[in-house]
């Protein structure tokens, strides 16, 4: 009896996915075969390429109301805009502005891919995905853990990726601001498929001064957008020397685990609900 009773435990253990229990939808076998498909960077054409793939992991996981797909649903929203914005000629090197775009998308579909083809996943989007197989984190939380590893780590990375010179600095910024028009979309998005209201986490993020009423004055100075992303253009640029590399890296790790901290307070605050 005890031999058919461990051999039932060890068919159950090995019969089913670690988070079958958990909150997870069951995807289909063709979703998920078309989201292997779709996260697979080295099939990437150009920009609109990204555009599609983006707009599709977001649906296909924003309609089954899935908590990973919180944040591809926001990163999509800002995917259209960025891929618009290249399309209508707004910066000085349309060539760079393209592979800065591509390149930073490619950061994130590289590690979803690798987390659903059991690969090694970096340790940022390590924790997202845990985050998002963890019940008790809100679709808002999962969002902004979402973009502080892919803004903090990933934009860096990718400044680094495409060697971006000094010269490159005003369309980086500009690509940035870019960004910050489409935080009400965002936001609508996250409604639909997922029943949270995020205005006043973003409008706090991107424009505002929301986190200080919070946790006290500073606390926006070291998450706040504009600010995340010129640490990440002063970081991608300190990457490119091997002088520098190595503290930087600790640096962008740091200021990742910061930014997390204070969106385990937020969090614990009932402000991400």
């Amino acid at each position: 009896m005890k031999k058919i009773v461990a051999s039932l435990i060890l068919f159950y253990s090995f019969s089913f996915p670690v988070w079958a229990n958990s909150c997870l939808p069951e995807l289909s076998a063709q979703e998920q075969q078309t989201l292997i498909l779709l996260s697979d960077t080295s099939t990437i054409g150009d920009i609109y390429d990204v555009q599609y793939r983006m707009s599709q992991i977001s649906e296909i996981l924003g309609e089954s109301a899935d908590p990973r797909g919180t944040f591809p649903v926001v990163y999509s929203v800002m995917t259209d805009q960025a891929v618009w914005s290249v399309s209508q000629g707004t910066y000085d090197d349309l060539n760079m502005a393209s592979d800065l775009l591509i390149e930073f998308a490619s950061r994130y579909l590289a590690n979803y891919h690798a987390y659903l083809v059991n690969e090694p996943v970096e340790h940022h989007w390590i924790h997202y995905f845990d985050l998002a197989e963890d019940c008790k984190n809100s679709p808002l939380r999962l969002a902004a853990s979402g973009i502080n590893s892919h803004i903090t780590i990933d934009l860096a990375a990718s400044v680094e990726a495409i060697g971006a010179p000094k010269s490159f600095k005003n369309d980086f910024d500009l690509y940035g601001e870019v960004l910050v028009e489409k935080s009400d979309v965002i936001n609508e998005k996250l409604l639909e498929y997922y029943g949270v209201d995020g205005s006043e986490f973003f409008s706090g993020f991107f424009v505002g001064e929301w986190v200080d009423k919070f946790l006290g004055t500073g606390a926006t100075t070291e998450f706040a957008f504009s600010t995340v992303r010129t640490q990440a253009w002063i970081n991608g640029r300190l990457l490119q020397h091997w002088l520098t590399r190595g503290a930087t890296l600790v640096a962008m790790n740091v200021s990742f685990h910061n930014r997390e901290l204070i969106l385990m307070d937020l969090q614990r605050l009932g402000l991400l609900d």
